[in-house]
């Protein structure tokens, strides 16, 4: 699109700011705490910032190629999560002196004592710059912050601090940002009970010395002690359970306390958390959660966060270029964990062990409430004679199996016990009806943890999906399979099989009561558990470690939970590709199933057992055509009905496209489920008849079912060709977006170009901040990440050599070459563009920046719609505009900047 004349210099509104991220693989039970919080009174937060919106003025050059040390990625980690976070040091509520939160005392070389708070739930420690001065911290790194108080707005320096913190012959090196003011959170000594005394002294713990002493009651906190450097002072860390429920990290340079409470609710996804946490209790008895700000009238609804990510900036379905440290070093634990404790059984499989967090003493059984569960099964499924029977038949197959067993009187006393309710879910097509069982292992009664409440979720070790389609699309051939009932393949060790409890009737004619009961138990890893993909991912990493050839790591690369896939560009490579990959599943004690190829030769050589029944088959949402080597997008079809805002939005979330490759045709639905948000409907309130007129006009739009590409990016297969890469960019009034096409050139001149990739986003505001040039310039960011992570996704004899960027903006390009700019959030985006463009360099790709005609530009239709009917006729959008295939020489002069 054609961008505005000019640029005005309005300040960037603070209302987007992107979530705080949830803390580690800890239990959400995490989120309780120790010490007592006192709030002041509320004169004493008139001059308190209640918002600080960080924007970074980096000392480091963008454009210097240095080592990255441990130091570097401390620093900008801390940069990275203040640039993009608003922090609000809110007031502490409480209705009850009963709230308590974890803090721990930590000593420098000079032997000062700081009390710290311990926030699971902060991306980053933070200190007061009073206790930085007075520990005579050096300043390695400042950052301009604008703060928004009470008493009006005010902009001021934020220091990064160099610190040391000692432990047992220990030292600890670090970084940490510096803020005006804390939350006025007081400590206060939190008392063991009796028995919780005995259990220390039998342990050789002096329990004088796990918390802060008495002298330091009422003493407000120096300091909150954050993710990223909280993981480093509990490694190693000795875990004890006490009787009253509380647990102790006792580690190298601290000990913590963590207490027991009777509840701790789950973050909700559709609440925007505040930088800092805080605690609140709206209802007694009192409970633990964090401070947040609310979107929307419906926080249980989960179409809530659906909507959020429409429009805003922090959330553009992209991964960070990072991990930050503390996920690292969670995911590094809990597969060192998952290593140590897995053993090798007398058949020579593997079994698994329950990743437990420490708070099984606290769990329930839960068996009068799976028994309450069992009866109403019962009766639901005697309303179907037949489904019953197709239950009951499943639970007996199991058992043949050996997935479940009958637990005996000898099994009473293996491990935490937990009866997990089991429900029916039923999948019906048009000729049958599928049923499966799974548990409820997060049911609880009062007072009690549930088994998810006791375990840890576990790292996700998964394969983008985005990157997998991609890899689906890069050679001549591909072939893919599923694991059959998968998660039932997973061995369980005895120890942990009493946590897998369940009720049934040994005769379904007869009541579920007296010797009709029976009691089962998974040897198998049940759906139901949150550590289920976890636990079944580390086992198949597991082997293709220990297999560690070609063919593991490409399978490895390529798998996505049940889903496998293998590619190639020699057809005679297909069928003993695919065989080799069933006997390495077969050493696993699993088998492949479902498989299909675009290979017809192959896919007749396939035993009918294995193979797949139809040459449509589904992968990771889209259908595959064998025969044809198309991908076909599903396109929904919209209600005939009065809508309401659900509807709306269950519409739009029914399109499922990771790639993008529709973009075009969401873009009025986008913008129609923001007015709607915008408009205050409840969920189930019906549209306006203004409302109404304007989604019988979106509705036009949906005419086809399906929208077709060739899977495969270009017909023509030569050694050693490498590909370049093209990114379009664009804005408009209401929406920005981009569209990424792969380009393969011959020698006789001829050129192949294929959409890969594209984003389609509102506006983030009505703000008049959002100008077109800023939101031309933020398009440009958000494709440039797009592209970055695309190419990691790319094998490496398919990564481009170039990537040209195109933008029909010349203030955008102006503010993109120019590098330095005045108006700080430009900055911003400038430094992150250029930043990317030094690591694609980094990588051997060569980063140009062209003005393009909007005629020329295909993310103009990812920015202004089209109906599915001319997004199928669009040669545009999904092959790119002729410019491409012509010779480079013949394009637009390239813009320099200095």
């Amino acid at each position: 699109m054609s961008t505005s004349e000019s640029e005005t210099e309005t300040k960037p509104s603070n209302n987007n700011s992107s979530p705080q991220n949830s803390s580690d693989s800890e239990s959400d039970d995490d989120c309780d705490s120790e010490s007592t919080c006192e709030s002041e009174t509320e004169e004493d937060y008139t001059n308190t910032p209640e918002s600080i919106t960080a924007e970074n003025f980096s000392l480091l050059s963008l454009y210097e190629k240095y080592e990255e040390t441990e130091a570097t990625v401390a620093i900008n980690h801390i940069v990275e999560t203040l640039q993009n976070k608003v922090f609000n040091p809110t007031k502490l509520a409480s209705s009850s002196p009963d709230i308590r939160l974890p803090f721990t005392l930590l000593s420098t070389p000079k032997h000062e004592k700081i009390l710290a708070l311990v926030d699971t739930g902060a991306a980053i420690s933070l200190i007061s710059d009073r206790t930085a001065k007075k520990l005579g911290l050096k300043v390695v790194q400042t950052i301009q912050l604008s703060l928004t108080g009470v008493t009006g707005s005010t902009s001021g320096p934020c220091n990064i601090y160099q610190i040391t913190f000692i432990g047992d012959s220990l030292e600890f090196h670090t970084y940490v940002a510096g803020v005006p003011h804390l939350a006025k959170t007081k400590y206060r000594k939190p008392k063991f009970s009796r028995k919780d005394k005995e259990t220390m002294r039998s342990m050789k713990i002096n329990y004088k010395n796990v918390t802060p002493d008495k002298v330091y009651d009422n003493t407000r906190m120096d300091m909150i002690l954050g993710n990223d450097i909280l993981p480093h002072f509990i490694r190693g860390s000795q875990r004890v359970c006490l009787p009253s429920g509380k647990y102790i990290e006792i580690g190298p340079f601290a000990s913590m306390t963590f207490p027991n409470a009777r509840h701790c609710p789950v973050m909700d996804q559709n609440m925007i958390p505040e930088g800092i946490s805080s605690l609140e209790e709206p209802h007694p008895p009192s409970i633990n959660v964090l401070m947040s700000q609310k979107y929307g009238t419906d926080n249980d609804d989960e179409l809530t966060n659906l909507i959020l990510q429409l429009w805003q900036t922090e959330n553009c379905g992209i991964e960070s270029a990072t991990m930050l440290e503390s996920e690292y070093l969670s995911q590094e634990y809990l597969l060192q964990l998952f290593e140590k404790e897995a053993v090798i059984g007398e058949d020579g499989l593997l079994y698994v062990a329950l990743p437990w967090n420490g708070k099984q003493t606290r769990m329930g059984n839960n068996k009068s409430l799976a028994y309450k569960r069992l009866t109403c099964l019962i009766e639901k499924l005697r309303r179907n004679p037949d489904l019953l029977k197709a239950y009951n038949k499943i639970i007996n197959e199991q058992l043949e199996a050996g997935i479940i067993e009958r637990v005996t009187p000898e099994m009473k006393d293996q491990g935490p016990e937990y009866y997990a309710p089991q429900n029916a879910v039923l999948k019906e097509n048009s000729t049958n009806t599928k049923v499966r069982i799974v548990g409820d292992s997060s049911s609880k009664q009062r007072d009690t943890l549930s088994l998810n409440d006791c375990l840890h979720e576990g790292p996700n070790l998964l394969k983008t999906a985005p990157g997998i389609l991609l890899r689906h699309r890069e050679k001549k051939y591909t072939a893919i399979g599923d694991i059959a009932r998968a998660f039932h393949q997973i061995r369980l060790q005895e120890k942990d099989r009493n946590a897998t409890k369940w009720l049934w009737i040994r005769d379904i004619n007869k009541p579920p009561t007296g010797d009709n009961l029976v009691e089962f138990r998974f040897t198998r890893i049940p759906f139901g558990m949150k550590c289920s993909p976890f636990l079944l991912a580390a086992t198949i990493r597991h082997y293709l470690l220990l297999a560690a050839n070609v063919l593991s790591r490409e399978i490895e690369q390529n798998l996505y939970v049940d889903n496998l896939m293998v590619t190639t560009n020699n057809p005679d490579e297909v069928l003993p590709k695919i065989l080799a990959v069933q006997k390495q599943f077969r050493e696993m004690g699993m088998y492949v199933r479902e498989i299909a190829t675009n290979h017809q030769p192959t896919m007749l050589q396939i035993p009918e057992t294995d193979r797949a029944e139809s040459n449509m088959v589904k992968f990771l949402g889209y259908i595959w055509n064998l025969e044809t080597d198309t991908i076909a997008i599903q396109i929904p079809e919209p209600p005939e009905k009065k809508m309401t805002k659900r509807d709306v939005a269950s519409f739009l979330a029914k399109l499922y496209d990771p790639m993008g490759y529709t973009a075009p045709l969401q873009v009025r639905i986008k913008r129609f489920v923001q007015l709607i948000w915008n408009d205050g409907l409840d969920w189930k309130q019906t549209l306006s008849d203004k409302l109404n007129t304007e989604w019988m006009k979106v509705k036009e739009l949906y005419k086809h079912r399906t929208i077709e590409i060739p899977r495969q990016l270009r017909n023509r297969y030569i050694p050693n060709q490498r590909p370049e890469m093209a990114l379009f960019c664009d804005a408009s009034n209401h929406t920005y977006g981009n569209a990424i096409y792969i380009l393969y050139r011959s020698e006789d001149g001829s050129a192949e170009s294929t959409l890969i990739g594209a984003k389609s986003k509102v506006r983030p505001s009505n703000g008049s901040e959002w100008t077109i040039p800023r939101l031309e310039t933020l398009a440009v960011e958000i494709g440039m990440r797009h592209s970055q992570s695309l190419i990691k996704e790319l094998s490496d004899e398919d990564k481009p050599t170039k990537l040209d960027v195109f933008s029909d903006s010349t203030i955008a390009l102006s503010w993109i070459l120019t590098k330095e700019q005045t108006k700080q959030w430009v900055h911003n985006r400038v430094n992150s563009v250029h930043t990317i463009e030094a690591e694609l360099k980094s990588m051997d790709i060569e980063v140009s920046f062209h003005h393009v005609a909007t005629d020329q530009n295909p993310a103009d239709l990812a920015t202004r719609g089209l109906s599915s009917t001319e997004l199928k006729a669009s040669k545009l959008w999904f092959t790119g505009p002729a410019l491409l295939k012509e010779s480079r020489e013949t394009w637009e002069t390239q813009l320099e900047g200095e």
